[in-house]
């Protein structure tokens, strides 16, 4: 099994603040996130890290990485502090490339974990799955070849 797990909102989804690497608001509804997982991959940007932090998800591995990170459509949020606007938007062509990349992940993975958690982004996670998120929302996700 695969879940698809959608952070906790950030400053920009509670304000529309535009900072780079937007944090959560707080960590409470990210408490409503529970269960055990073999394998969590998590996002390396803030608000992914810190819901999973202040969840009450457990796990056995934990992997990190950008694969997962959200879709670089123009808006800061999306980009680490310090990364230049030269990265500030990713190409339609390159975000399919890194999505399929992120799904080959996916299969390898899932030959060796029989339970995963992605720790993700709602503009990421609907252009993988056609499912549109809304903050702290799981979704099972079913692997096609």
């Amino acid at each position: 099994m695969i879940k698809l797990i959608r952070h906790a909102p950030s400053t920009f989804n509670a304000s529309g603040m535009k900072t780079k690497d937007a944090p959560i608001v707080d960590g409470k509804m990210a408490k409503s996130l529970n269960g055990h997982y073999d394998l969590v991959i998590c996002s390396t940007l803030k608000r992914a890290r810190q819901t999973l932090d202040e969840s009450n998800i457990t796990y056995g591995h934990l992997i990190f990485t950008n694969l997962c990170r959200e879709y670089r459509d123009g808006n800061p949020v999306n980009l680490f502090e310090g990364e230049s606007d030269d990265n500030l938007v990713e190409t339609e062509e390159n975000f399919a490339e890194r999505i399929n990349e992120f799904k080959n992940m996916l299969k390898k993975l899932s030959q060796k974990y029989n339970n995963i958690a992605v720790m993700g982004h709602g503009i990421f996670f609907y252009f993988l799955s056609g499912h549109k998120f809304s903050n702290c929302e799981e979704y099972e996700y079913k692997l096609s070849d």
